[in-house]
């Protein structure tokens, strides 16, 4: 509910195409159970990754639309 629905990421829209909890069973064996220390989630990583390409590829249009 962060997200104003008009948001230029459309992370709604990501984030009900994407399935990512796929993510887990990707990565899980590349992860330690045991280890005590708190790993990142790696959903988030990806969405942090696909956020910046997103943005990055947006504003790349807007400068080239400005010439």
């Amino acid at each position: 509910n962060l997200v104003p629905q008009n948001h230029i990421l459309i992370l709604r829209k990501i984030d009900n195409a994407i399935d990512f909890s796929e993510i887990y069973l990707i990565v899980n064996e590349l992860y330690c159970n045991n280890n005590d220390r708190m790993s990142i989630n790696p959903a988030a990583l990806f969405k942090i990754v696909l956020i910046q390409y997103t943005y990055s590829a947006y504003l790349l249009c807007v400068a080239h639309l400005k010439k």
